[in-house]
């Protein structure tokens, strides 16, 4: 990756972490169970690409993904 797109991914990360920072707790509760279920899901899929999609999702909320099973 170079270094424009990882700046960019930088941002993006902190904007996304300030803004969960202000929510409701009970939302964000909700939002890390729906997006851990959510991966949880993709983990069981034979693609891929939706353990990436979803996992970034995460990364990108700040949420930790769960342990696999």
């Amino acid at each position: 990756m170079n270094v424009f797109w990882g700046s960019i991914l930088k941002y993006v990360f902190q904007i996304f972490a300030g803004i969960i920072g202000q929510m409701t707790p009970s939302i964000v509760a909700e939002l890390q169970g729906l997006l851990t279920g959510l991966y949880k899901k993709a983990l069981a899929t034979p693609n891929p690409w939706d353990d990436f999609a979803v996992g970034m999702l995460l990364d990108i909320l700040g949420i930790p993904r769960p342990p696999s099973e």
